[in-house]
């Protein structure tokens, strides 16, 4: 269910971006198309190295919580 969500806001964003595209930069259909793909697509691998470098982190930051947390600690 959660994939089938993703797949339906992954295919209206992917709408929604191509016609703003067509209206901000009055351009056709297939213009906006190849915009999508150099303009869009290039700023997202900026975004994706962003938050993989954020997902790191907090993984990092969650570890070291749980190795300082409750079922971790030695009963004395």
């Amino acid at each position: 269910m959660v994939t089938l969500a993703t797949l339906i806001i992954n295919v209206l964003l992917f709408i929604m971006i191509i016609t703003i595209d067509t209206i901000l930069y009055k351009v056709s259909f297939f213009t906006s198309i190849y915009l999508l793909f150099t303009i869009h697509m290039s700023m997202g691998k900026i975004y994706l190295f962003l938050a993989t470098i954020f997902m790191i982190a907090s993984a990092i930051f969650i570890d070291i919580r749980r190795i300082r947390g409750p079922l971790f600690r030695k009963e004395e």
